[in-house]
C-alpha cells in the first residue's frame, strides 16, 4: 500500500485515529490490572468487567488499525468487538451498585 498516494491523504487521520484509540485502551487495560491486583471481593469483580471491557476494546482498536491499513477486512464478528464491552460496562455498573446499596444499608444500621 502505497501511503503517500494522493488517494490516501484520508488515511492518515484515520489511521492518528485509530493508534491514539489503541493506545488509550492499552492505558485503560493496565491501569485496570494495577487495580484488579490490589482490591478484593466484590469491588475486584466491578473492575474485572471493567478490565475485560477495556482488553476487548483494546483488541478492537487493534483490528481497526488492520482494517485501516487494508490488511483486514470488516466482519461480521468485529461487529461483536464494539458491543461487548458495552455490555461488560454496564454488567461491572451494576455489580457496583449492587456493592454501594449494600454499604448503605450497613451504614443505616
Amino acid at each position: 500500500m502505497d501511503f503517500f498516494s494522493p488517494s490516501s491523504v484520508s488515511l492518515f487521520p484515520q489511521l492518528i485515529v485509530d493508534f491514539l484509540r489503541l493506545l488509550l485502551a492499552l492505558i485503560w487495560v493496565i491501569l485496570g490490572m494495577r487495580i484488579v491486583w490490589r482490591v478484593e471481593k466484590k469491588l475486584d469483580v466491578f473492575f474485572k468487567f471493567m478490565t475485560w471491557a477495556g482488553i476487548l476494546i483494546f483488541v478492537r482498536q487493534f483490528f481497526r488499525v488492520l482494517q485501516s491499513l487494508g490488511i483486514l477486512q470488516q466482519g461480521a464478528w468485529l461487529t461483536l468487538l464494539d458491543l461487548i464491552p458495552t455490555i461488560l460496562i454496564i454488567w461491572a455498573l451494576v455489580v457496583m451498585d449492587s456493592v454501594i446499596t449494600k454499604l448503605d444499608r450497613e451504614k443505616e444500621r
